[in-house]
């Protein structure tokens, strides 16, 4: 909006000089364009609201499956209501942005002398404003910034989380302006010993109006910044997902029920026992998922046959920090469990404290022997027992999955197919080996998160209108100078490329602040901050492919913003530069 606003009022620099010629105050001429920027803003409001409703009608459906995948729930479509208040509140935000965007545009053209303006035919060149180098104000923020991560990190707070991201993108867009003081002449050297005498035009413009530059620079920074966060959430999570699920689901075959999208439908423990007498079938381990309400507080139950916490082949139990000894033999035994390190946070425990929960039989007590993720069903966290202490205690003899185990030298397509033909087809059951089960969880990952490339390219949108903007604000403030090029004999395609390279100049600085900062949201939210808003400790993971296709994007993006800037500037008339009075 500032850069739009700050190219309209330049378009209007001659009737803004005319009429301050004829006696009207600066203060009228400001009222005046601030009722212009309301005009503008119903408009954009308007628009702004009708593709609200439409993306929520088309982000529904992708919300509610990431919910399904994500709090282990079941969704029904229903209408997406439309409330008066929310309307009206983004109604009034969107009108009061458009109103302080425009404040220090018409400030600033309202304060431009009309004599200038009259003589210059409406063409007139801002004056250099050099960027100031850093001062207190972007020292305190740095150090704000950088205290709340750290106390978040301490403290495992979620709104000390939340805070710690927004000063980051407050911080990172106030240090573009010092950044730019900074590297400015090492940049106009460098771009002008590779493209001559064009590229010093294309940084020194850059440079002479520091706000539009910093302006959209910031348009970059936080929306390319916020596609690498979730593509390093999204691989974090993927990540997640199949490191701790699938580090515990490792024999040759998994048997599931076909209902394994959301919440999984359970089977009864006949089934296992059929799969075990199948010749070629060593073992059958079953697991049991659940959810479970003790004390108000909603947790996730994971229980498996004694086998699966002695017999490697099926498990390998990876702990997060201390355990008690011989801890999975005592889980096997029944006087231990294991939980999430969401579960020991959420309910102030430590590893070698008693559990007590209520059941359906009653109290029931144990001790936490250790800390490990196997399971998301919960983001208040999870348990792990035996499935004779979960049978015991909660009267369930259901199972989820059967993990299978085949003897040496038995052909694994034989068994497969054995359990195909019976049981599998009579209780329409998956038979997946553990990395199609792997597969399967990170497919309902990307799923997951399948809605973000709708806000990714509404990102980019804004992107390209942000950077289109910059540019013709700079070919109306340079029309002199570009026009007055032509007239001594600049080609046309000369004219296009300082556009364009001022585009790219602009591109690369923006994609550069962009990494930087989803970079440190990934890993603050992947350290800390989703483990203690969600309960699960997601990890940091920088996928490559992320960033690579972010800066891709973000160049490309910049690239095509230029087309039109350029080719406007290429169609001005010689003619132009040589009018003065």
């Amino acid at each position: 909006a500032f850069n739009r606003l700050s190219m309209v009022f330049r378009k209007r620099l001659w009737a803004i000089g005319v009429t301050r010629a004829l006696g009207a105050r600066r203060g009228i001429v400001v009222r005046e364009l601030l009722k212009e920027s309301l005009l503008l803003g119903l408009g954009g409001v308007a628009l702004g609201l009708f593709l609200g409703v439409l993306l929520a009608q088309r982000l529904m459906p992708a919300v509610a499956r990431t919910a399904e995948l994500n709090f282990n729930l079941t969704t029904r479509a229903t209408p997406v209501p439309i409330r008066i208040g929310p309307l009206v509140a983004a109604g009034v935000m969107g009108l009061l942005a458009s109103v302080l965007a425009a404040i220090v545009p018409a400030m600033r053209a309202a304060k431009v002398p009309a004599v200038e303006v009259l003589r210059a035919k409406g063409l007139l060149q801002l004056p250099a404003a050099p960027a100031p180098p850093a001062n207190a104000v972007h020292v305190v923020l740095v150090t704000l910034t950088a205290a709340f991560a750290v106390l978040e990190v301490a403290t495992e707070s979620a709104a000390l989380g939340l805070l710690a991201t927004a000063m980051i993108l407050i911080a990172a867009c106030f240090l573009i302006r010092p950044v730019l003081f900074y590297v400015g002449g090492c940049l106009e050297g460098t771009v002008a010993r590779c493209f001559g005498m064009i590229g010093r035009l294309a940084v020194v413009d850059m440079l002479r109006v520091p706000s539009r530059t910093v302006m959209t620079v910031s348009i970059m920074t936080t929306g390319l910044g916020a596609v690498v966060w979730f593509g390093a959430m999204e691989g974090s999570f993927e990540s997640l997902t199949t490191r701790a699920l699938g580090q515990v689901r490792r024999a040759d075959l998994i048997v599931a029920s076909p209902f394994a999208h959301g919440t999984v439908a359970a089977v009864g423990e006949d089934v296992a026992g059929e799969i075990a007498r199948i010749p070629g079938v060593e073992r059958v381990s079953s697991e049991r998922l659940a959810s479970w309400t003790s004390g108000g507080n909603v947790m996730g139950i994971c229980a498996f046959d004694a086998p699966h916490f002695r017999d490697p082949r099926l498990g390998d139990w990876v702990f997060n920090g201390d355990h008690v000894a011989d801890a999975l033999e005592r889980v096997a035994r029944g006087d231990a469990i294991l939980a999430s390190p969401g579960f020991a946070r959420s309910h102030g425990l430590k590893v070698g404290d008693t559990i007590a929960l209520e059941t359906p039989s009653g109290p029931f007590s144990a001790v936490l022997a250790g800390l490990t993720v196997v399971s998301l069903i919960s983001p208040t966290g999870d348990i792990i027992m035996t499935r004779d202490l979960f049978r015991r205690f909660w009267h369930d003899s259901l199972i989820t999955r059967a993990h299978v185990l085949l003897a040496p030298g038995t052909d694994e397509g034989t068994v497969r197919a054995a359990i195909s033909r019976g049981i599998g087809r009579r209780y329409r059951l998956q038979i997946l080996s553990p990395r199609q089960l792997i597969e399967t969880f990170a497919a309902e990952v990307r799923q997951g998160f399948a809605f973000t490339t709708i806000l990714q390219a509404v990102t980019l949108l804004v992107v390209l209108l942000g950077v289109a903007d910059a540019l013709v604000a700079s070919v109306i403030d340079r029309a002199r100078e570009l026009s007055t090029m032509r007239a001594i004999g600049a080609p046309r395609y000369r004219i296009g490329a300082l556009l364009s390279l001022q585009s790219a100049i602009m591109g690369i600085l923006g994609v550069a602040f962009a990494v930087a900062v989803g970079l440190a949201l990934a890993t603050l939210w992947g350290g800390s901050t989703m483990e203690a808003v969600l309960g699960w400790p997601v990890g940091v993971s920088l996928p490559l492919r992320t960033i690579l296709g972010t800066v891709i994007l973000g160049i490309l993006v910049c690239a095509i913003a230029a087309i039109p800037p350029a080719r406007s500037a290429m169609q001005l008339p010689p003619a132009d530069g040589l009018r003065c009075d």
